[in-house]
């Protein structure tokens, strides 16, 4: 009586939460047991499932019991099935894909990315981040194991649970994965399928740094990284010697300051972390700065070595001990700048080579108002290995600046490969699902039907040029993943003949909304951030909405049915494992705006230039996620009959 009763409260707080009840081997191996059902037991007796060759009892997620075996009788029949007994993870296809998050360079090695399978013993040795953390799946340990002493006590003539030679039962107290897990979500394939989520919530569419530190304190810092040892971390400042006085300073290019786009502050590059900026300067003293503001001369760029490692701080530690260093010893622990590209945008040439570029000095012409050989861009790339540079290549821009422009932009990138890795790198969006901020992957395929391998471009809106026109190819505003954006530029329509102007308008503000200004749209989108290349796979394509009216000119000047903006409109979802959700885009919809009349003619202020016209072209950009929640459905409570065995009254 005791051993029944214990076993049917034990039975029942298990399955009332979806526990599973499994034994060592069976969490082990998975391995198929033969069970005996009792076809005609008799009165008084219940039926029995017991395994042989693992007689322990399992209570699955279906309700069914297997209870200690009974002495069988003369009228049993007994049929052998096979059952399969429970996983621990039974249900393949709720799998965590999320994979190397951090993975987000193909071919190439992610800085302070553990999981990298591309980045060797070296390079992990030179990551800030701990590489020697563990990482586990949250279903690989949702058991509690018992022993077999604690589990159940037993005098009764009937045999309780008998133990296989392990000895221990495991309960798994959540069996039922699906719940963790988003739902999958389907690709949006017409505009009324993209609406519906829309309609269901009623929801209307929109139209539209820390200051520096010393030379000598930057040391210590690196010394204390591994004193035995010394080498550059991530985010260790690239140190130089120039060549005219020997003295060691760290690498810096000019970036705008926190409320301006003026060139007033200087921004370390620091190793192993890409750099860019963009500002400009004022030229009201052209005639004086084109020979004497340093940072429009090449020399500024490159007239310096830098430090290949941070072994020689072991003996020389202080930034004065430098200036005293030979030839010979400056070699063995420098690498020198190799410039490898020049383009002179005046003529949109490679016009010299680079062994005569620190020729080109910048000149004043005062009958043109204009400096020349003006270093417009800057782009470092340092190859390394591990925690070492190996070489660092310099290409530059040079153009002419003119007085009348008011102010002259520069450009200044920074850049780092492997050498140890040779190949195409492509960088990701994430791995495989979106990051936040990154760019949205598209491609523009003309025969989509034809699998094609191309790499994929960026989504981005035309940028705005300094007077608020739409700028071209060099000035694309990159649309990054999650963030909702609006902006307006203008195009310049010739009013002189109404008539003529109103047959292109159309065209101008299409080919303003286009890629690159050529007039194609994309036509695809990758599903997820690591699809780099388009393929047939992965992809996605491109919804357009647009009212179609016939354009039409009504003398004087008024031009009918025009187009000026679109609605780009990207739909997401979280799928995977709740822990560790990833992004994916279900529909990308170019929605246009309804066709408007354009008035062809200068405002009281009069038109630019006397006779241009500036139409606004309106851009909106919104990321909704429609992600559906986990579905969390538990078993039903089994219904438990209890029985009382045949002796319930022996030996009174």
């Amino acid at each position: 009586m005791k051993s029944r009763c214990l076993f049917t409260c034990f039975y029942s707080f298990c399955m009332a939460g979806n526990w599973m009840i499994l034994t060592d081997a069976q969490l082990d191996g998975g391995r198929s047991t033969t069970t005996r059902s009792t076809a005609s037991p008799s009165a008084g007796t219940p039926a029995t499932a017991t395994g042989s060759a693992t007689p322990s009892t399992v209570a699955s997620q279906t309700g069914s019991t297997a209870v200690p075996d009974l002495p069988a009788e003369s009228t049993t029949t007994k049929t052998p099935v096979t059952t399969q007994t429970p996983l621990l993870n039974p249900v393949v296809k709720y799998q965590d894909f999320g994979g190397c998050g951090c993975d987000l360079i193909e071919n190439g090695c992610d800085i302070n990315c553990c999981c990298d399978p591309n980045c060797n013993d070296a390079d992990r040795a030179s990551f800030s981040a701990d590489c020697g953390a563990e990482l586990h799946n949250d279903l690989a340990h949702r058991e509690i194991c018992f022993s077999e002493g604690l589990l159940l006590q037993n005098s009764s003539i009937l045999p309780s649970f008998r133990r296989p030679s392990s000895g221990d039962v495991c309960l798994i107290y959540d069996n039922n994965p699906q719940r963790l897990f988003y739902q999958e979500p389907a690709a949006v394939d017409s505009t009324a399928q993209y609406d519906a989520p829309w309609k269901a919530r009623n929801l209307k569419s929109p139209i539209f740094q820390s200051s520096p530190g010393s030379l000598d304190g930057d040391i210590t810092r690196i010394l204390q990284h591994s004193p035995s040892s010394p080498a550059f971390k991530v985010g260790d400042p690239i140190f130089t010697i120039r060549n005219t006085d020997r003295s060691l300073r760290k690498l810096q290019f000019p970036s705008s300051g926190s409320f301006s786009t003026r060139c007033v502050a200087p921004e370390a590059i620091n190793f192993l972390t890409p750099a860019d900026s963009l500002c400009s300067h004022a030229v009201d003293r052209l005639a004086t700065d084109c020979v004497e503001n340093p940072f429009f001369q090449i020399n500024s760029f490159i007239n310096f070595d830098v430090i290949r490692s941070a072994a020689v701080f072991s003996a020389i530690n202080t930034s004065a001990d430098f200036a005293s260093i030979t030839d010979s010893a400056l070699r063995t622990f420098t690498v020198p700048v190799h410039l490898t590209g020049i383009l002179d945008t005046a003529r949109n040439v490679y016009a010299v080579r680079a062994e005569n570029a620190p020729t080109l000095i910048p000149s004043f012409s005062a009958a043109t108002n204009t400096c020349l050989n003006a270093v417009k861009g800057v782009a470092y790339t340092f190859v390394y290995d591990g925690s070492s540079i190996t070489a660092v290549n310099l290409s530059v821009v040079f153009a002419s600046i003119r007085g009348s422009n008011g102010s002259f932009e520069q450009s200044f990138q920074a850049s780092f490969v492997s050498a140890t890795i040779p190949g195409d790198e492509l960088v990701r969006s994430g791995n495989p699902g979106y990051l936040d901020g990154s760019a949205v992957l598209v491609a523009t395929v003309l025969d989509p039907t034809v699998n094609q391998s191309m790499p994929a471009d960026y989504l981005a809106l035309p940028g705005l040029s300094p007077d608020g026109g739409c700028g071209n190819a060099d000035q694309l505003e990159r649309i990054s993943f999650g963030e909702n954006m609006q902006m307006s530029c203008t195009v310049l329509v010739d009013v002189r003949d109404p008539s003529m102007a109103c047959l292109t308008l159309q065209t101008q503000l299409m080919a303003a909304m286009s890629i690159n200004g050529s007039g194609n749209f994309p036509t695809n989108v990758g599903v997820y951030g690591n699809s780099t290349r388009f393929s047939a796979d992965g992809w996605i394509p491109i919804l357009r909405q647009i009212t179609t009216a016939d354009m039409s000119f009504v003398p004087p000047n008024i031009c009918r049915n025009i187009v000026t903006g679109v609605s780009i409109e990207v739909a997401s979802s979280k799928v995977g494992f709740l822990s560790n959700p990833q992004a994916k885009i279900t529909g990308v919809l170019y929605r246009f705006t309804d066709p408007v009349d354009v008035m062809l003619e200068c405002p009281f202020g009069g038109c630019k230039t006397g006779t241009l016209l500036p139409v606004e072209v309106q851009f909106a950009v919104s990321f909704n996620d429609f992600t559906k929640s986990a579905v969390d459905l538990r078993s039903l409570q089994p219904s438990t009959s209890r029985f009382l065995p045949t002796d319930f009254f022996s030996p009174y």
